[in-house]
């Protein structure tokens, strides 16, 4: 993706939660109704537009399509959970467009998009896994910037010890 520095950590504050089952088993955050309100990281990119910008998006985090590219921008916004809460903080520091990871929540047990997963679901999961993927969803989780303090984080943290690296 075409970054231009290093990664802020004064992004929107949006409630995310380590609540999407994906498909190498790792728990992965998501913006939802049910997360914890944490400040995000942010960066800005090279596109020259808000579709190349999608699209760069769609590309580095192996998105489904531009439809899971949820983003805001002057003209318009998509209909992903946290749009509003994005379009303040974008107007406040002067953007043109912002785009983030749309997907949903989804649950480990039903498998299904939309479908939140409750906290002892996680952990359930998480417990079940072996070999690398146990070995990729608790690197997910330890690399994931402190900042990340969701309801969730603190229970994996309280069940396995996966503090996040700079925490060691």
């Amino acid at each position: 993706m075409p970054i231009l520095h290093e990664w802020r950590e004064d992004g929107p504050n949006l409630p995310i939660e380590f609540a999407r089952k994906s498909a190498d088993g790792r728990m992965t955050l998501v913006v939802c109704r049910e997360g914890t309100e944490c400040p995000t990281l942010w960066n800005t990119l090279s596109s020259t537009s808000l579709e190349e910008a999608r699209e760069a998006l769609t590309k580095r985090e192996g998105l489904p399509s531009t439809k899971n590219a949820a983003f805001w921008s002057s003209s318009g916004a998509s209909d992903h959970y946290g749009a509003e809460l994005v379009k303040v903080w974008a107007e406040k520091h002067g953007f043109a467009g912002v785009v983030w990871t749309g997907l949903p929540p989804k649950s480990p047990i039903t498998d299904k998009n939309n479908d939140h997963p409750s906290i002892d679901d996680v952990i359930s999961h998480l417990s079940s896994l072996k070999g690398h993927s146990a070995n990729r969803a608790e690197e997910y989780v330890r690399k994931a910037p402190t900042q990340i303090a969701t309801a969730y984080r603190a229970r994996i943290v309280e069940e396995f010890g996966w503090r996040g690296l700079t925490e060691i």
